[in-house]
């Protein structure tokens, strides 16, 4: 949670960052084909998520994907990355007698 906190706070200290990744269709990827994840426009992605108004956000990631998008997001907005951690909590199937 604290982690969501330190990175809504970051955006918000830095609106005109959000503003520059949506007019360059933001994408973290490195291949020829481009998945845009962050754009003024919801056309070129899979499951458009409003976040702010005329901002959108791909909602249709992986895991592994959101991991490279998170990490390319710190390096964008120039976040040490020793300030995040990742914590992945699984609980286990109850097996009963």
């Amino acid at each position: 949670m604290l982690d969501i906190i330190t990175i809504e706070t970051t955006i918000k200290k830095n609106p005109a960052k959000l503003d520059q990744l949506a007019s360059d269709n933001f994408s973290f990827s490195t291949v020829t084909n481009v998945h845009v994840e962050i754009s003024y426009t919801p056309k070129s992605m899979n499951w458009p998520w409003k976040i702010r108004d005329g901002i959108f956000m791909e909602g249709n990631l992986s895991a592994a994907r959101i991991m490279h998008y998170i990490d390319a997001l710190i390096g964008e907005y120039q976040v040490p990355k020793s300030s995040f951690f990742v914590s992945i909590v699984a609980k286990a199937p109850v097996q009963e007698d």
